[in-house]
């Protein structure tokens, strides 16, 4: 779910928050291990993405099981 104020109506950024509620494949269990042994799934790498185009600020939660 992306919540956004005040954002052009083609839905642009930025984005000011992300909530990722999901199963193991939105962990990212079956993905690569990153070299500290931790997991990122699909919904790590969007929120950083959505993270870089709003520099004032940008909350994320991961709630997948």
């Amino acid at each position: 779910m992306l919540h956004h104020m005040n954002c052009p109506a083609d839905g642009s950024g930025p984005y000011l928050s992300m909530v990722a509620v999901g199963d193991s494949f939105t962990e990212g269990m079956c993905d690569d291990l990153l070299p500290d042994g931790e997991f990122r799934g699909w919904a790590d790498r969007v929120a950083e993405r959505l993270a870089a185009d709003s520099p004032g600020g940008f909350r994320y939660a991961n709630l997948a099981s």
